[in-house]
């Protein structure tokens, strides 16, 4: 590979080095930094940092609330309803619909509620074909009984 044009070369004078290294941002231990000696303080070199000074920082943006089970409240929020309203309307009916569906299973109650959800998943695992309805149901009699979910009587 060629050398680049702008490095001294290898038998050059120390003083060349020098001035090329200068001329590259380097600077000798010796002498007084513009920011800090990072190296000596760090053990390795460290880029100082660039842009305004503390005193034109912007403060930091407010951060968005979070519900204390860790959910994000955003991704609900009012303009992102209206966006997916406006432009994938499937998708909205299909959150009105779990959403009609959560107020059913909360009106059942805890443990009716978390066994119908689970029904309802291995149902549509079934009828996308990954699973028979037998293996959905094997499946969901040990779901429950791991969990302690009590089966309601059909």
């Amino acid at each position: 590979m060629a050398s680049k044009h702008h490095v001294p070369a290898n038998d050059a004078p120390e003083g060349d080095w020098h001035e090329h290294l200068r001329g590259l941002g380097y600077l000798s231990d010796q002498e007084p930094k513009p920011f800090a000696n990072y190296y000596a303080f760090h053990g390795y070199w460290v880029p100082p940092r660039v842009g305004p000074g503390p005193e034109k920082a912007k403060k930091a943006a407010p951060r968005k609330r979070k519900l204390p089970f860790g959910i994000d409240t955003g991704w609900y929020s009012f303009d992102n309803l209206v966006l997916l309203h406006r432009h994938h309307r499937d998708e909205f009916d299909a959150i009105r619909a779990r959403l009609a569906d959560v107020e059913r299973f909360a009106e059942m109650g805890d443990d009716k509620g978390r066994y119908a959800a689970q029904r309802d998943r291995l149902t549509l695992a079934a009828e996308a074909g990954t699973i028979n309805q037998h293996e959905a149901d094997r499946q969901l009699e040990a779901w429950a009984r791991l969990n302690g979910v009590e089966t309601p009587d059909a």
